[in-house]
C-alpha cells in the first residue's frame, strides 16, 4: 500500500488493503521465473529486524539456526523499504540495497505477500538474478489466498512455517514443482529466560498483585487479527471459570488503540470488571514482566500460522493453554502446553485480514474445555 493509505485509520486501511492488492498483481517482478537450487552457504535473511514483531524476531531466529548450521547469515532490514517505524534500533544489519555488495548464495525472504512483492522492489534486479530465492510464509488458515500464486511462481523454494502451513501451502499451490519445506521458527536458539522467585514477586509487586491471586494472561496484536487472536473467549472463560475471587486477568495489546471498534468489544466483554486489567499503548507491559508475573497463558486463538508468544511463554516456565488447531509440533511438544479442543467454523472476519475460499474454516475453541484448563492450572498453583 502507498505511504498515504499507511495513514489511513486502519478500518480504512483494512478495505483499501483488497484494493492495493488487486492493483499490485499487475506490476511486474524484479526477477523472471527462478531456476536455482538452495546451497545454504552463503544465506542473506530479509525480514523485520527492527520490529517487535513476531515477524521481526521470526527472521531474527532463521538468521541464528541458520549459522548454527554453518551458514554466513547476512541480516537484511525491510522495516523502513516497506514503510514500518523503527521500534528495536539495530546497528547489525543491512539494507536492501547495501546486500547487494554480500556474494550471497541466497536470499529467504520472512515476509508474506503483498508484503513478499514489495520487499523484492527494494533490492537490486540483476543481484536478485544470481541468487536462489526462498519465501518463507506463515499463514493460519487450510489455503493460502489465491493472490500467492503469483509471488510463488518466482521463488525457488517455499519454507513454511508450520507442517500444517506446508500443507496448505501444498494444497493451493498444485503447479509449484519446486521444494515445498516445512521450516518453524527455530525458538530453542535463544529460548526466552526462565522466570525465577524473584522476578515473580518484583513484577507481581509493580503491577500490584496480590503474591497468592492466581494470574492468568494473554498477549496479542490486533493488527495480526482481533478475531483470529480471539481476545474475548480469553474474557469469558476466565469470568466463567471464577466468578469471584482474587483471580486476575492480564490482556497485553499494545496496538489496541489504533482500533476502536475493537476496543469497544473488548470493554463490552470485560464488563467493567476490576480483576482484568488491560496493558495498551498508553500503559505497555514488557514482555519480561508480564510473562513473570502469569500462573497461565491463555491463548484461545482460532488459528496461529507458529505461535511465538505459546512457545516463549512456555520456556519462561509458565503453563500455557491454547486452541489446538493448526499449531507447529514443537509447540506442542513442549512441556506445559495444553491444547484445548476446538470446533471448526467458517470464517467471519470484520476486519477483513482473511478473505477466504468459499467454505473456508477455523478453529472456535470450546469454552468448556478453556475453562476446565483454568480451574485444572489454579488448582495446580493452589
Amino acid at each position: 500500500m502507498s505511504a498515504l493509505g499507511r495513514l489511513a485509520p486502519p478500518g480504512l486501511r483494512s478495505a483499501l488493503a483488497p484494493w492495493a492488492q488487486r492493483l499490485d498483481r499487475f506490476r511486474p517482478f524484479p526477477i523472471g521465473r527462478p531456476g536455482r537450487a538452495y546451497r545454504g552457504e552463503r544465506v542473506a535473511v530479509a525480514g523485520l529486524f527492527q520490529t517487535t514483531s513476531g515477524l521481526g524476531r521470526g527472521a531474527h531466529l532463521l538468521a541464528l539456526d541458520l549459522e548454527a548450521q554453518g551458514a554466513q547469515a547476512l541480516r537484511v532490514d525491510l522495516t523502513a523499504a516497506l514503510g514500518l517505524p523503527i521500534a528495536l534500533p539495530r546497528t547489525d544489519t543491512a539494507t536492501p540495497a547495501e546486500a547487494r555488495r554480500f556474494d550471497a548464495t541466497d536470499l529467504v525472504v520472512v515476509q508474506n505477500p503483498p508484503s513478499f512483492r514489495k520487499a523484492l522492489w527494494a533490492f537490486d534486479p540483476a543481484w536478485l538474478a544470481g541468487r536462489c530465492l526462498v519465501a518463507h510464509w506463515a499463514w493460519e488458515l487450510d489455503r493460502l489466498p489465491g493472490f500467492w500464486r503469483r509471488s510463488a511462481d518466482v521463488c525457488d523454494e517455499i519454507w513454511a512455517s508450520s507442517a500444517f502451513v506446508a500443507e496448505a501451502a501444498r494444497a493451493s499451490l498444485p503447479s509449484f514443482d519446486r521444494p515445498i519445506r516445512a521450516v518453524p521458527y527455530p525458538a530453542r536458539r535463544e529460548p526466552f529466560p526462565p522466570v525465577s522467585p524473584e522476578a515473580r514477586r518484583s513484577a507481581r509487586a509493580a503491577l500490584g498483585l496480590p503474591e497468592e491471586a492466581f494470574v492468568a494472561g494473554y498477549s496479542f496484536a490486533a493488527e495480526s487479527g482481533y478475531y483470529r487472536k480471539n481476545p474475548e473467549a480469553a474474557v469469558t472463560a476466565f469470568r466463567a471459570a471464577f466468578p469471584d475471587g482474587p483471580a486476575r486477568l492480564l490482556l497485553r495489546c499494545h496496538d489496541l488503540d489504533r482500533f476502536p471498534r475493537e476496543r469497544a468489544r473488548l470493554a463490552q466483554a470485560i464488563a467493567g470488571d476490576p480483576r482484568i486489567s488491560l496493558f495498551d499503548g498508553q500503559t505497555r507491559l514488557r514482555l519480561e514482566p508480564f510473562y513473570a508475573a502469569l500462573d497461565v497463558y491463555l491463548a484461545p486463538t482460532r488459528g496461529e500460522g507458529y505461535g511465538l508468544n505459546l512457545m516463549e511463554a512456555a520456556q519462561a516456565g509458565v503453563p500455557v493453554v491454547a486452541t489446538g488447531y493448526g499449531l507447529s509440533a514443537d509447540i506442542l511438544e513442549t512441556p506445559g502446553v495444553t491444547a484445548v479442543g476446538y470446533d471448526l467454523a467458517p470464517v467471519d472476519d470484520p476486519q477483513r485480514l482473511y478473505r477466504p475460499a468459499r467454505g473456508q474454516l477455523w478453529a472456535e475453541p470450546r469454552q468448556a474445555d478453556l475453562v476446565a484448563a483454568l480451574r485444572r492450572a489454579a488448582l495446580a498453583q493452589a
